[in-house]
């Protein structure tokens, strides 16, 4: 019988995280004005094919009249939105877009917003506006999987073979061991050989910067079947392997201070066995064994800017059981008791807003 053929792993997405900060220009009611907005790539790659999406939402008396990248090209107005094209921008390279706004005597007094900002590339854009989640899985999603690298021990550490010799391998001890929130990647090693019956599994040598299987990004984490996953238990004279790892990525711009609960999975689907959340590098829900209907979620206050934020889970099973499920539910946040995807879906795509502050011109009294 030949052996199957080794999956060979997507190439890696990289990472162009676009910050965007308008200026506040104050215009006189009745006259026109200008608004920077700067617009800078904390890398930590460089952009290609990079544009800039400006939408107005103008309030009574406010009209945009042109949007431009400083020093470049004119923008072009289709259905509502001004897009930008700028091309290719440097790790922590930066630019602008110059806006023009007209107003009317009518216009209305005070500071509002004008408008909403989003950045895009080839590359993986978390908080700008695009909604992007990054998906990584060390293994495969697919069921009763024996192929070289479909699956991965977390937590495996030592040489070659189907036992380890030291490490945090068991879904009975602390996930945060076996994958640290300072990994980009699990401790562990992968699948080299399938072996019928329970514990005879052959694992290459561990590490800690094993390469994904699968690295993607997802524009619509509502409708992506990665939303949700269910390995089941497979039969006792199977070779197949449950082992798996995955995590979630993105990032998010809040406008306003706000409380939120994340959560991964709800009492109907939960998490089998581990997983924890990271916000801005700080590790804010835990559950480090199966659980019957058990599932994680943070309440969190956020303040105003931009997070970053991380689902990572582990299939780990225990010592000498690599056949029993794998699973977690929906990636989100909490809302009406649930945790939800759409709402995920519509947090992460919130934009960057622009405003201006409109005031009277002050009337110069000449007396004599």
């Amino acid at each position: 019988v030949n052996a199957p053929a080794a999956i060979t792993p997507d190439t890696p997405q990289k990472d162009a995280l676009f910050t965007i900060t308008p200026d506040l220009p104050t215009i006189y009611r009745g006259q026109a004005g200008q608004q920077l907005i700067n617009i800078r790539n904390d890398g930590p790659d460089n952009a290609t094919n990079t544009v800039a999406t400006f939408k107005p939402r103008t309030q009574t008396g406010v009209t945009v009249t042109s949007v431009k990248v400083a020093g470049g090209v004119a923008c072009t107005l289709a259905a509502g939105a001004w897009s930008c094209p700028v091309g290719s921008v440097a790790n922590r390279g930066t630019f602008q877009l110059e806006v023009g706004y007209d107003t009317t005597a009518s216009a209305t007094l005070g500071t509002a917003i004008q408008a909403d900002i989003k950045v895009a590339s080839n590359e993986f854009n978390p908080g700008s506006g695009v909604g992007e989640t990054l998906y990584k899985v060390w293994g495969s999603n697919q069921q009763n999987e024996t192929r070289p690298n479909g699956a991965f021990w977390a937590g495996f550490k030592g040489a070659q073979g189907s036992t380890p010799s030291a490490g945090y391998d068991d879904e009975t001890t602390p996930i945060i061991n076996a994958w640290p929130r300072t990994q980009s990647s699990p401790t562990g090693s992968y699948l080299v050989t399938a072996v019928a019956g329970l514990g005879n599994n052959i694992y290459a040598a561990s590490s800690t910067n094993a390469q994904q299987m699968i690295n993607r990004i997802i524009t619509n984490l509502s409708t992506d079947p990665a939303r949700s996953m269910t390995l089941p238990t497979l039969a006792a004279n199977s070779a197949g392997d449950n082992r798996r790892a995955w995590e979630f990525r993105t990032g998010v711009f809040i406008p306003e201070a706000t409380n939120l609960t994340l959560c991964i999975g709800n009492t109907s689907v939960g998490v089998d066995d581990g997983a924890y959340i990271v916000l801005d590098n700080q590790v804010i829900g835990t559950q480090d064994a199966y659980s019957d209907g058990g599932y994680v979620s943070a309440s969190v206050a956020f303040s105003a800017g931009y997070h970053s934020l991380s689902y990572r889970i582990l299939n780990q099973n225990t010592y000498t059981d690599e056949q029993s499920q794998g699973l977690y539910g929906a990636i989100g946040v909490l809302y009406n008791g649930s945790c939800n995807v759409a709402g995920f879906d519509a947090w992460v795509n919130t934009q960057i807003p622009a405003s201006i502050n409109i005031i009277e011109k002050p009337q110069v009294i000449i007396s004599g």
